[in-house]
């Protein structure tokens, strides 16, 4: 699989393999419009399994028929793409789903063949996602073995510690038990990633079941953990409404796990600043204005200001987010919030961003940054003779030795984060170029289909997220640092984020899963050093194709 994941999911070996050939996959078919798939099995006298059932009697189990059915449906989970919401799973039955099996023609050891046909009855995505289907299977043109109900589900080996528990569940979503009041769980949360909304906020919503739509980010990148309260109501939208949510952070988190020193990402801290702001703007009806169209949320801009460094392992967040602005014209949504972070009830992050909610015609038509100019990266305008550049892969053997791996034995946290936060894959340097002679960097991304922020981001409408944008900004200033050498000799150092210390950004356009590459561009304006610590700041911008698209000014990066 993809990225090294869910090795477990595929297909059995060729002995026990009970299918030859998929002969038809209609996505759309069956009774409930979800998917029909047919099947053949070619049956041979002296095939394995004759002999083992029975002696003298010999005829085709009829469970491992049934065995050629759960292998179609592994085969159409994986063709939907459910794995790309799991890391390491393996297939497991639906649990409390009643099954019914009918066994009425044998089907004997001679030359023959089997067709298959599932009928997809339902599929889900909560709480893991699944598959239920009937299971028709035909021997010389007679039904031979019906199996109704036939389900498999996508369970996680180790499963993630909000998973763990097993009570109290709602629905089979972990609920973590809380001493205070609670207006919408983890339960409901989940709903808005995955699930009908209308279980999140109520029939209202039952318009947008079955058309895609803005959700909440979902599994990795689902940071909200309840809603405590909000003054807002629905379809009022010019009060000044405030919500306040929580999220737990976990102190074995996966960006702590993958991340070169257990520090939050920055990204991580966006998003924890800005799902709320998107939440409260579900909350109030924001697309029930305009029911008929599908609109999709977009961050445009914002500030976050990093008042300082906080260990948040293990801690619970609470943010306070307001819609300040609210405008709908002509099917389209603007709307301000600020927001504001703080842990044992002390602030520590605060900042406002500016949403849009945009029809997919309007996605397609965004001109960039520069009103559709093409602006070409600084490295390109400069005269090839003159620039004295460096430029590699990261995962050549300088970019493994030299990037993520410690080359100072006094720092061993001083390295690239790895895995799902590797974000880059080539970068030139230029010691003292860029826009302030200070140093530049650009990089870029291969863009991949498979990547996995593209299902946690949105689920009907993947986007990589913006604020990974932003990190991987920050990962070149990273890979300026170490290929220049810029920390050496600090001891007992890593890469965290500079506080107090204020960015901006602004998006006019998204990196989608049909997109080749990401290019990025890094043009340092300070660095500062002491004997124990170094700060470098930096404004920087990314493109899509020919297009700016995003711009990040101060950009702050602290060695310390």
């Amino acid at each position: 699989m993809p990225n090294g994941r869910n090795p477990s999911l595929r297909l059995p070996p060729h002995d026990i393999l009970m299918l030859d050939r998929i002969t038809r996959v209609d996505r759309q078919g069956g009774s409930a419009g979800l998917g029909f798939i047919e099947a053949e099995k070619d049956l041979h006298p002296d095939d394995w399994y004759f002999p083992c059932h029975f002696r003298d009697d010999e005829v085709l189990a009829g469970s491992l028929q049934a065995e050629g059915g759960s292998q179609l449906l592994r085969f159409y989970m994986l063709l939907l793409g459910m794995q790309r919401l799991t890391k390491d799973a393996r297939f497991q039955p639906v649990l409390n789903v009643p099954q019914k099996v009918r066994c009425r023609k044998e089907v004997p050891a001679k030359v023959g063949k089997l067709l298959y046909q599932l009928d997809i009855r339902e599929i889900g995505l909560v709480p893991e996602p699944y598959v239920i289907a009937d299971l028709t299977i035909l021997y010389e043109g007679q039904i031979a073995v019906f199996f109704e109900n036939l389900g498999l589900r996508l369970q996680e080996k180790d499963q993630p510690s909000y998973q763990k528990s097993l009570l109290p569940r709602q629905e089979g979503i972990y609920v973590k038990p809380v001493d205070k009041p609670v207006l919408l769980n983890e339960f409901h949360i989940t709903q808005l990633a995955l699930g009908p909304v209308s279980k999140c906020f109520g029939e209202e919503y039952d318009v947008f079941e079955g058309r895609a739509l803005s959700r909440q980010p979902n599994t990795d990148l689902q940071l909200i953990s309840r809603i405590l309260s909000t003054t807002g109501k629905r379809h009022v939208f010019t009060n000044k409404p405030v919500m306040v949510s929580e999220y737990d952070v976990p102190a074995d988190a996966w960006f702590y796990k993958q991340n070169a020193a257990p520090v939050m990402p920055y990204s991580i801290l966006m998003e924890i600043g800005l799902q709320p702001c998107g939440f409260l703007g579900a909350y109030l009806g924001t697309t029930l204005i305009f029911p008929d169209k599908d609109l999709f949320l977009r961050n445009l801009d914002g500030d976050g200001n990093l008042l300082r460094p906080v260990d948040l392992r293990g801690k619970t967040i609470t943010n306070r987010v307001c819609l300040l602005s609210h405008t709908a014209l002509n099917g389209t949504i603007l709307q301000r919030y600020d927001f504001e972070l703080s842990v044992d009830g002390q602030p520590f992050y605060q900042g406002s961003a500016s949403f849009g909610c945009f029809t997919k015609e309007d996605l397609s038509n965004q001109i960039g940054l520069d009103r559709g100019a093409h602006v070409a990266l600084w490295y390109k305008t400069q005269p090839a003779d003159q620039l004295n550049r460096l430029s590699f892969k990261l995962d050549s053997l300088f970019g493994r030795m030299k990037l993520f791996r410690s080359v100072n034995p006094a720092s061993p946290h001083l390295h690239l984060a790895s895995d799902q936060l590797a974000l880059l894959d080539h970068a030139i340097v230029v010691k003292e170029g860029g826009h302030y002679g200070k140093g530049y960097v650009f990089a870029q991304k291969s863009i991949q289909p498979h990547n996995w922020f593209f299902t946690c981001h949105f689920y009907t409408d993947p986007v990589m997220p913006g604020s990974l944008g932003v990190e991987s900004m920050l990962q070149a200033m990273q890979v300026f640092v170490l290929q220049q050498g810029l920390a050496d000799g600090l001891a007992g150092v890593s890469f965290q984020q500079a506080a107090p210390h204020k960015t901006v950004w602004k998006y006019r356009g998204q990196i989608l899963s049909s997109d080749p590459d990401m290019n990025l561009e890094i043009h340092i304006k300070t660095i500062e050093r002491t004997h124990e610590s170094l700060l470098l700041t930096a404004d920087a911008s990314l493109w899509k194709g020919p297009l700016r698209i995003y711009a990040v000014t101060d950009l702050g990066l602290l060695v310390r």
